[in-house]
């Protein structure tokens, strides 16, 4: 797997965001949110769920929800609430991986990170109960990413004609953190990170200084973009923040591709959706009710 750790340094406020991949390895946690740069450490996804079959018996790719495009349906997944879970651990580092092929992670990455618990109904139905705490020296740097994860495994990004995903997500009025999109590309599967915030409550203004940025409007959704100047992290956040709707990602990265931030070609390795955490002062609830990827 692989870390890269962003932050927001805003010069007055001195705030820190970090991000992680959803896949976890235990060597590598705890990096610090340094901007990116001295907090990158290559390493390995450890979960079945980084070789889960990236296309199905009949050439689809499935979705969150066990679809396919070809529109065979898979059993087993549901959507809205988490109410009977399949899956539920306390372990920092622990990950299931559903018989469709999603895994969804706990994923506290961080040394500095307090206590979660993790229960899966399924890939598009989970919750967390996570307690991080707020450190004075580091406000705002990410403690976890609980999420789901789809590996498409290097398909390049020229030859997918769609790429489409639901989403939908609950989380309190308070604390600091981000419901997002974390997306790894490149031929070493990790050398290129695009999120997408579709919520998110920020210490500060977006977007953070030091960065190339743009103001773009994709499908009516505006959104304010920044990329550091590497082009190794590339962030979008919806200006109207939405608890739950779909994006359609092939017109996102064609935009990405104009700008000259992605390569036409790009090899397309993760895709996850998650929530970001960085504090919450108390236990405090964050659930994904919905999720699922169609591409084509």
């Amino acid at each position: 797997m692989r870390i890269r750790t962003l932050s927001f340094m805003v010069a007055v406020l001195g705030f820190g965001v970090g991000s992680f991949a959803c896949s976890t390895d235990k060597a590598n946690e705890g990096q610090p949110a340094d901007g990116g740069t001295s907090g990158d450490v290559p390493g390995k996804c450890q979960s079945p769920g980084c070789d889960a079959g990236t296309s199905t018996t009949d050439g689809g790719t499935s979705d969150g929800r066990g679809r396919v495009d070809s529109g065979r349906v898979d059993s087993g997944s549901t959507v809205g609430p988490c109410t009977n879970p399949v899956f539920t651990s306390s372990d920092p580092h622990e990950d299931h991986t559903f018989p469709n092929g999603y895994t969804v992670f706990n994923n506290v990455w961080s040394g500095s990170g307090g206590p979660q618990t993790i229960y899966a109904c399924s890939p598009s139905s989970w919750y967390v109960v996570s307690n991080q705490p707020v450190l004075p020296d580091s406000r705002g740097e990410i403690k976890s990413y609980p999420c789901t994860q789809w590996m498409f495994n290097g398909r390049a990004l020229n030859t997918l004609t769609a790429i489409d995903s639901t989403f939908a997500h609950t989380a309190p009025a308070s604390g600091v953190w981000n419901a997002s999109y974390d997306i790894w590309l490149g031929p070493g599967g990790w050398d290129i990170e695009v999120m997408l915030w579709t919520d998110y409550r920020y210490l500060a203004t977006l977007p953070p200084g030091g960065n190339e940025t743009d103001r773009p409007t994709i499908d009516g959704q505006p959104y304010i973009a920044w990329a550091e100047p590497d082009h190794k992290y590339i962030a979008l956040a919806m200006t109207q923040k939405k608890t739950s709707g779909t994006v359609n990602f092939r017109h996102v990265f064609d935009w990405l591709v104009s700008k000259g931030w992605v390569p036409a070609n790009a090899p397309l390795h993760a895709f996850e959706y998650g929530v970001e955490i960085a504090e919450t002062n108390g236990p405090a609830t964050f659930s994904v009710n919905d999720f699922s990827v169609t591409s084509r």
